[in-house]
């Protein structure tokens, strides 16, 4: 068994090493895997206008969902005693449909426009910081392109 620290072993998971020999000195460069882009929160970021008309509809959708769940919860917690905690299900199911149709339009999305470009985006939880809190973010992933000149 090795005893890698994590970090460097998914280092090493991602960059290859290549000898190249250019006269007396060998030097070595690494090919590195491309790592999927994560977009958390709701950075100012100056992007192409594809990019920006994808953000824009899925902080569309979270602006119109957010109020009224943010009114839900309160109402929630409010009668929580009372009913034995069964207030929060409207304010879950709310959540439930808001990231059923985050999802939606990304794949709209990405049949439209982005899978023609190598990226796939998608919507995944993430661990956030040492507590245990779950959070969803936008995941861009590089898609390869199939190479159509192999034989088979």
């Amino acid at each position: 068994m090795l005893n890698i620290p994590m970090q460097n072993y998914q280092q090493s998971l991602l960059q290859r090493p290549i000898v190249n020999t250019n006269g007396d000195m060998p030097s070595v460069s690494y090919i590195t895997r491309k790592e999927p882009i994560i977009i958390r929160g709701d950075g100012n970021i100056t992007v192409p206008d594809e990019y920006k008309y994808t953000v824009y509809k899925v902080n569309k959708v979270l602006r119109k969902k957010l109020s009224y769940n943010i009114k839900l919860l309160f109402c929630a917690c409010l009668c929580f005693c009372c009913t034995l905690g069964l207030s929060t299900c409207p304010s879950l199911a709310l959540n439930r449909i808001t990231k059923n149709e985050i999802s939606e339009i990304l794949e709209k999305e990405n049949k439209r426009i982005y899978n023609q470009l190598g990226l796939h985006w998608s919507l995944v939880k993430q661990h956030f910081g040492p507590v245990p809190i779950i959070e969803y973010v936008l995941q861009i992933d590089f898609v390869g392109k199939p190479k159509l000149f192999v034989p088979d």
